[in-house]
């Protein structure tokens, strides 16, 4: 305005509270002068007079989606339809989407599709270089929309001429040739916008989670000597970036393809606090935990895990003064340990709370005791379960607990065969009431009937709104297309081409009033995805010494980014020694586990 140039300045939002962040799938942005300059950059594409088709493109995890929302949030009259592409997805699918956001109307020049209920859409189109190529090496869903975008149109299946008015292209990718990832043509590329970002700086890190930090410890400590300091909770964000960088160079993905770490852990981190009754005392103990709880579970081999606790106790030392880590050996936080106790089970329809069931401390000795009640019940409803409650087993089970309470959390548990992982899934799920699933795999097991078992599943998650663990194993996996479409539903909540029209149209039928109730606006498709993420927990128990374990995770990207990875190689030598211990005791292993 001023006709002078200006450097970019931080603009922070006006004090954040605990109530912005009640929805989790949009967060309050935090305005760095990274994030305003890759604004600047494409907002005037994105203006009515010029709607120009741009890809966004940057590493995993360094904000695109969020920028993207932030800069569709700013549009009058547009309408936002997200495709999560897969290897799966197809042309096909980019016009089933069409068809569920436009009408068609015919013209002088023939038929054309324009949105349906406002002025202009946006097609979005997330991770556009995942789709497989075919023989040829081509991309059947690029070559469309090179077509569509070269003639603004294209041929239907009649060969009859279909334009497009008013839908408007917006990719986004990450670059670099990880597996699964394909190179898009530079035809394509050259009649499109791009924009790079790249991730934050430490410094910029550091604001948006020390504004994140204020909303979540202000809720309950906004009076407090320390945690109500701005100034201390500022070095308590930079501790937590600190430990984020530190782990991120000592554990990379050339050792381990799930050693991904992007600031998105950032933010679970900082929201999981949430979750907590936070005491001032009680502080950094649960920031630890959160931490062991992101970080360590991924971690492989004990060198690595002590490597990781070396790392977390000089952060914590250096900056607090604090051993807390040592003190932490017998500390569980569970949802069975919550003060106002909903760690028990969630009554069908009921959603799980936007950041998951509190979770309070539990001695190893009181969570023996909750774990026992739960076995006797089991055992009431289903076949009795022997497990031996020894300390490896309740870390397990707590680890599990933490993830099947959080809304849509999933999980990949990947080590080892028989150490007990399907039982104790079982078990936390019955324990939170929630309906286990898994497909009984016979000999003609094709992909038909998976999309079969598949369409139960949403039924139940997106239409009757119960939780529902779909627990898959390596053995069920008979057809690739299998890990993929879990890939697609991860990633969206849906699986591409599921679903005809013809079956959506009555399926859907319920939920036009709960949608409208919910204050839920745009296409009822968008709520039941929405219902489906919230309610369907994947619990996927792989080998990770079978060939294809890396193969098949890379390949499907959603496997990292939308589960928690605990890896688990087997128990113990202090486990293994106290078994045939508790197996030969008389009490059948009812006595207490002792330290040693």
């Amino acid at each position: 305005d001023r006709g002078q140039l200006a450097s970019y300045m931080l603009k922070k939002p006006e004090s954040l509270t605990a109530d912005d962040f009640s929805n989790g799938h949009i967060l309050p942005v935090i305005q760095t002068p990274d994030m305003q300059r890759g604004l600047d950059y494409f907002k005037p594409w994105l203006s009515s007079d010029t709607k120009q088709p741009f890809i966004l493109v940057g590493p995993e995890g360094c904000g695109k989606g969020m920028l993207l929302r932030y800069a569709f949030s700013q549009l009058r009259s547009t309408e936002i339809a997200t495709i999560h592409c897969s290897a799966q997805t197809t042309s096909r699918h980019l016009l089933q989407k069409l068809s569920q956001t436009c009408m068609v109307i015919s013209t002088n020049t023939g038929r054309v599709y324009r949105p349906k209920d406002c002025e202009r859409l946006v097609l979005y189109l997330k991770d556009i270089n995942l789709p497989k190529l075919d023989k040829w090496g081509t991309s059947t869903l690029v070559a469309f929309l090179q077509q569509v975008l070269t003639y603004q149109g294209f041929y239907d299946e009649n060969l009859e001429w279909v334009g497009l008015e008013n839908i408007q292209i917006v990719a986004s990718m990450s670059a670099g040739g990880r597996l699964g990832r394909h190179k898009l043509t530079t035809r394509f590329t050259s009649i499109v916008r791009l924009c790079a970002i790249d991730y934050p700086e430490r410094e910029q890190l550091q604001t948006i989670y020390g504004a994140y930090l204020e909303a979540v410890l202000h809720k309950n400590l906004k009076n407090h000597s320390i945690w109500g300091s701005s100034s201390k909770i500022y070095l308590l964000a930079g501790s937590m970036v600190q430990v984020y960088e530190q782990v991120r160079a000592k554990f990379t993905v050339d050792e381990y393809s799930h050693y991904f770490f992007t600031p998105c852990i950032l933010t679970q981190w900082v929201l999981g606090l949430f979750r907590y009754d936070l005491e001032g005392d009680y502080v950094l103990e649960i920031v630890a935990y959160e931490a062991r709880r992101l970080f360590r579970d991924k971690i492989v081999g004990v060198k690595e895990l002590h490597l990781f606790d070396n790392i977390l106790t000089s952060v914590l030392q250096g900056d607090w003064g604090s051993d807390i880590l040592d003190n932490m050996a017998d500390s569980f936080y569970v949802t069975w340990g919550a003060h106002h106790v909903s760690g028990g089970k969630t009554a069908p329809g009921q959603p799980l709370p936007p950041h998951g069931k509190p979770l309070g401390k539990l001695t190893s000795a009181d969570l023996k005791d909750v774990i026992k009640k739960g076995l006797i019940h089991y055992g009431r409803d289903n076949q009795n379960l022997d497990i031996l409650l020894f300390q490896e087993v309740l870390e397990y089970m707590s680890r599990i607990d933490r993830v099947l309470s959080f809304p849509g959390g999933s999980l990949l548990l990947a080590g080892r065969s028989g150490v007990g992982r399907r039982t104790v899934t079982s078990l936390v799920s019955h324990m939170h009431g929630a309906v286990l699933f898994s497909p009984k795999i016979s000999r003609g097991y094709e992909p038909k009937q998976f999309r079969n078992d598949l369409k139960h599943v949403l039924q139940l998650a997106g239409i009757e709104a119960q939780q529902v663990v779909l627990l898959l194993e390596d053995y069920q996996f008979v057809h690739p297309t299998f890990l993929e479409m879990i890939n697609s539903l991860l990633a969206s909540g849906e699986v591409p081409g599921l679903y005809t029209l013809e079956e959506l149209e009555p399926l859907l039928l319920p939920l036009k009033d709960q949608a409208s109730q919910d204050g839920f606006f745009g296409p009822v498709f968008n709520y039941f995805t929405y219902r489906i993420q919230q309610n369907l927990h994947i619990v996927l128990i792989m080998d990770s010494a079978n060939l294809n374990f890396i193969v098949n995770c890379e390949s499907n990207p959603a496997l990292h980014k939308k589960c928690q990875v605990l890896w688990m190689e087997g128990w113990s030598d202090s486990s293994m020694k106290k078994i045939p211990e508790m197996l030969f005791s008389e009490t059948d292993g009812e006595e207490k586990y002792e330290k040693k």
